[in-house]
């Protein structure tokens, strides 16, 4: 090879390295609190950030494991957590109990 070859491929390993960084600069990051401890019905979204699913998408995510479905809709709705895992009865008693979610979400 040339010194030329030599160089191009250094300025090629460079832009890839530095292209890289600042994309993983722009990835948006999401908490994600689960609706219990880590368990089996919590798998695809373990698989899913193992295989690198999430970074593939350009997304970092962070999951939590849970206190219950009540207490992982409530950090979604309070805005400490970005979106969650949680049963679809302990929605249903959040949204009952709350003035007006719709407007909660609004403010945010």
């Amino acid at each position: 090879m040339t010194l030329e070859a030599y160089v191009f491929l250094i300025r090629i390993l460079l832009l890839s390295v530095l292209s890289r960084t600042v994309l993983a600069q722009d990835q948006p990051r999401i908490k994600f609190p689960l609706d219990w401890v880590i368990d089996g019905q919590q798998t695809p979204c373990f698989v899913s950030q193992g295989k690198g699913y999430f970074a593939r998408q350009g997304v970092s995510v962070t999951l939590d494991a849970g206190a219950g479905s009540a207490a992982a809709i409530q950090r979604v709705a309070s805005g400490t957590y970005d979106m969650g895992y949680g049963d679809t009865s302990a929605l249903i008693e959040y949204l009952s109990k709350s003035p007006d979610p719709a407007a909660q979400c609004a403010q945010r």
